[in-house]
């Protein structure tokens, strides 16, 4: 058995795709599988992968029809053997001690998740800034907590940590979440989980691809962050409501921080961009009523929301 399972949603990313495997081949530690989800790719990536599979025998290749990093990233759990998990974005790479020292505190601070700090790069992977550099030890409660705050000081991302395997057990990405996967996955391992130590090194550098899905200027986007972090809250209710008042509260935030921030488009889908504007108010407007009534949120604080809400332009950000 590895002791490291590394899994990789593999789509249109042929440019950058050798760079990353490169990455992980190249680490001082070795004994880890590398999964790689071809996850339909229309471009050289399915190939690349093969070719990389051929010269090593870590790597594991699974070629499976477009249906997002989510069913991808799953596909990976689904046969990840490792004592720990950990994952890396296709456009991304990691540094050549990142297994190294992961594994070597995860074992040191007998902790079920290891998290490191993020170095921001171009998108020719030339370093810009280092963030989430702080270094802590936090339980299940407070690192829960801390998911639901911006910033997120751990990072709402799983691919800059490793899980222990066995206590994640059964946890899976949600298939049909377009946006905040990461956090509802995220969600579910800290609940479960008992501890998380948090290293100030940066380990994983990640590339800021200007074509991303989180980095369009579409109407949509801000759209299904929305309503990503609406099905998280409804998550939390339903399996941690202890975290209900932390979870609203980074809903409403969502709402009046992505509502505020689209702008107008083309005429032709201004009806629709509208409609969904008005439809996602209402939808906050309905979650702070309730949160009052249940006493999840003090009036003062209810009051601010609902003028924060009131002040988003359903025409957009000017």
């Amino acid at each position: 058995m590895p002791e490291l399972s590394i899994i990789v949603p593999v789509y249109k990313t042929e440019k950058y795709l050798p760079k990353c495997i490169d990455s992980i081949l190249s680490q001082t530690f070795t004994d880890f599988e590398l999964i790689l989800i071809d996850d339909g790719s229309p471009d050289r990536c399915g190939e690349i992968c093969d070719e990389y599979a051929a010269k090593d025998d870590r790597i594991i290749v699974i070629h499976q029809e477009n249906r997002g990093v989510s069913a991808a990233r799953n596909a990976g759990l689904d046969i990840a053997k490792g004592e720990y998990i950990g994952f890396v974005d296709s456009d991304d790479q990691i540094e050549e001690e990142f297994i190294l020292i992961m594994l070597q505190q995860a074992r040191k601070k007998h902790a079920d998740i290891v998290s490191c700090s993020m170095r921001v790069c171009d998108s020719e992977l030339n370093p810009k800034r280092d963030i989430l550099t702080e270094e802590f030890v936090y339980d299940s409660q407070h690192m829960t907590r801390e998911l639901f705050n911006t910033p997120d000081k751990l990072g709402g991302s799983c691919c800059n940590k490793i899980f222990l395997h066995s206590a994640i057990m059964g946890i899976r990405f949600p298939i049909g979440q377009v946006m905040c996967e990461d956090r509802a996955f995220l969600f579910r391992c800290y609940i479960r989980c008992k501890k998380i130590y948090k290293l100030s090194i940066p380990l994983y550098d990640v590339r800021e691809n200007p074509y991303s899905t989180t980095r369009t200027d579409s109407f949509e986007v801000p759209l299904l962050i929305v309503e990503g972090s609406r099905v998280i809250l409804n998550m939390v209710r339903k399996e941690a409501p202890e975290y209900e008042a932390v979870a609203t509260k980074r809903y409403v935030d969502d709402c009046i921080r992505y509502l505020s921030s689209i702008k107008p488009t083309s005429i032709n889908n201004d009806l629709q961009r509208i409609s969904m504007i008005r439809k996602a108010k209402r939808t906050c407007l309905k979650c702070l009523i309730n949160s009052w009534f249940k006493g999840i949120m003090p009036t003062k604080i209810v009051y601010g929301y609902l003028l924060g809400l009131k002040n988003i332009s359903v025409y957009g950000a000017r």
